[in-house]
C-alpha cells in the first residue's frame, strides 16, 4: 500500500510515505521495534529526498535498507522499483538523475528488529557527536560529496599527496582540500563556506 505521509510496519519492515521527514521516519521505525536508521539522525530532508541522493552518514547509506520505491511514472501509473533497480551508488540513485520522471511516493525499508532504548541511545549519541561539528547558525548542511579514489584520473599523483589517515574507505573528505586551500571563511553573495566547521570534515556553508 503507498502512502504519501505517514507510515505502515509490518513484520521486519516498515513502509514511510514520500513526504515524512527522514527524522520523524528513524522514530517510526523505532516505535514499530526497528532499528537501522539511528545514523540518520539530524540529517534533514524527507524520506524521499533521502533516497533520490542516497544520504548517509557514518559509514552508512539508505540504500542498505530500502528493499523498494513505489513511485507515479510519467504516465500517471503507479510501479514499483526494486532495491537494484533503484542504480544506487555514492550518494546518487536513478531518482536524481535529470531524464527522471518518476515521483517517489513511498519507502519500503527492511529493517532489523532492535530495541528501543538502545536506539534512543544511539541516537543521543548521534546528536550530540553532531553538535560540536557544525555551524551554530542557520546553514545548509554537508553539501560537498567525498571523493572517490578509484574514480580520479589522476588516482596515483593525488595519493602520493593526500596524507594516508585522511582517507577512509576508498575515500577523502572534501574538507580535507577546502582547509588545505584556506577556504574557510569564504563568501560568494550571501553564501559562505563556515569558519565553524571541525577541521578536516565536510565543509558546511553557512547563510549569512
Amino acid at each position: 500500500k503507498s502512502q504519501i505521509v505517514g507510515h505502515e510496519s509490518y513484520d521486519g519492515g516498515i513502509v514511510i510515505g514520500a513526504g515524512v521527514l527522514l527524522n520523524q521516519s528513524i522514530n517510526q521505525s523505532i516505535e514499530a521495534g526497528l532499528s537501522g536508521l539511528e545514523w540518520g539522525a539530524g540529517i534533514p530532508g524527507t524520506i524521499a529526498g533521502c533516497v533520490a541522493g542516497n544520504c548517509g552518514a557514518f559509514g552508512k547509506d539508505i540504500s542498505s535498507v530500502v528493499e523498494s520505491v513505489d513511485v507515479l511514472d510519467e504516465k500517471g501509473e503507479v510501479k514499483t522499483y526494486s532495491n537494484e533497480e533503484c542504480e544506487f551508488s555514492y550518494r546518487e540513485s536513478k531518482f536524481k538523475k535529470n531524464d527522471n520522471k518518476d515521483i517517489i511516493l513511498s519507502v519500503n525499508l527492511k529493517l532489523d528488529k532492535g530495541d528501543k532504548e538502545k536506539s534512543r541511545e544511539e541516537i543521543k549519541n548521534t546528536l550530540l557527536g553532531r553538535k560540536g561539528k557544525y555551524p551554530s547558525r542557520p546553514n545548509l548542511g554537508c553539501i560537498f560529496k567525498n571523493i572517490i579514489i578509484d574514480k580520479l584520473s589522476n588516482k596515483e599523483e593525488i595519493l602520493k599527496i593526500i596524507p594516508p589517515e585522511k582517507i577512509k574507505g576508498g575515500k577523502f573528505g572534501t574538507g580535507y582540500l577546502i582547509d588545505q586551500g584556506e577556504l574557510k571563511g569564504e563568501q560568494v553573495g550571501q553564501a559562505k563556506i563556515s569558519d565553524e566547521h571541525e577541521i578536516g570534515r565536510a565543509s558546511c556553508r553557512e547563510r549569512v
